[in-house]
């Protein structure tokens, strides 16, 4: 036993001056040290008992001096438990302002979150819904929305400023590489992304799980450019079922979405899902069915909005331990 209690010993001593003199006695770091050292007091106490290994206290040593003893006894290892707590108390003192100060900034943020979770949760159950005309669209003042020619409805029709509509007619979602200038001058708080009857149409990607993995890129690329945004994917909104008709290539765009919408749970994404919108408002499409009515956007946009809020509410009672229901 004496050579296993002289390596947990040495271990103690070196690791405990190590992280003590770098600052870094705490967390893991201290809970690892306090493990062993209570590990060496327990082993040395059965060594007493059973009469194995019971060396004693070296001439000169004791807690008064100060010293850590260096025989293998169970006295010497309580001396060794009380020298090691006193360090650990030293590195506490130490770092109790930093450590203060992290606790409050925690509790400032959780404050905010409290406070945002409670705004989210008065959209997401206000008895009429979500608010329409001018009102709506002041919750996209701090957003952007990536996207191809339906996308430009947003700003063609005047319900979203040019700046905040990032999006070009016959573009796929690679278009997002161009745009990411206008988009950091926008400093977006939120952002939206709705590609996909172009990049269907092309035939770029050979599966739907192929352009999921490039919806996801770009994704990434969103949030780690803008890591105080949040990023939101639209599912691609179905061709109406007379275009689908007349074009059967158009009949794969739900299997496109369903492709991304696994993509983006998998790397806790916000997927906004479009379906159910397009499905109960076919009369809203344009004569192409794949363009729609001005009256399609501010349907389009409280979907958006509701998603999001959702994503949102329910991460932010993730993160700071708090109960929203129904998310």
């Amino acid at each position: 036993m004496r050579s296993f209690t002289d390596t947990i010993r040495t271990w103690i001593r070196r690791h405990t001056a190590d992280l003590h003199s770098s600052g870094m006695l705490q967390g893991q770091n201290l809970l690892a040290i306090r493990i062993a050292a209570a590990l060496l007091l327990a082993l040395s106490i059965l060594a007493a008992v059973f009469g194995t290994d019971s060396g004693t206290l070296p001439q000169g040593t004791g807690a008064a001096e100060g010293a850590v003893p260096g025989g293998d006894s169970a006295e010497e290892h309580y001396f060794l438990w009380n020298h090691i707590r006193g360090i650990m108390q030293d590195a506490q003192e130490t770092h109790r302002p930093a450590l203060e100060e992290a606790a409050r900034a925690y509790q400032a943020r959780k404050q905010e979150a409290e406070k945002r979770i409670q705004e989210l949760e008065a959209r997401l159950d206000g008895n009429g819904g979500y608010p329409e005309g001018e009102a709506l669209w002041k919750l996209f003042s701090d957003a952007v929305i990536f996207g191809d020619s339906r996308v430009t409805g947003f700003s063609i029709y005047g319900f979203l400023p040019e700046e905040r509509v990032l999006a070009e007619t016959s573009t796929n979602i690679t278009a997002i590489d161009g745009l990411l200038d206008k988009a950091d001058a926008a400093s977006p708080a939120r952002i939206y992304v709705s590609y996909g009857i172009n990049d269907v149409a092309t035939g770029l990607w050979r599966t739907p799980e192929d352009y999921a993995e490039e919806v996801l890129h770009y994704a990434k690329l969103l949030q780690e450019r803008y890591p105080e945004a949040q990023v939101c994917i639209n599912s691609i909104l179905p061709a109406s079922p007379e275009a689908c008709e007349e074009r059967s290539l158009w009949k794969v765009l739900p299997d496109y979405s369903a492709a991304m919408k696994k993509a983006c749970a998998d790397s806790d994404i916000c997927y906004i899902d479009n379906g159910a919108l397009a499905a109960a408002h076919w009369d809203l499409y344009a004569g192409d069915g794949i363009h729609f009515s001005t009256e399609f956007y501010e349907l389009w946009a409280q979907n958006m909005l509701r998603e999001a809020d959702r994503f949102e509410a329910a991460h932010l009672a993730e993160a700071f331990g708090e109960e929203v229901q129904g998310y």
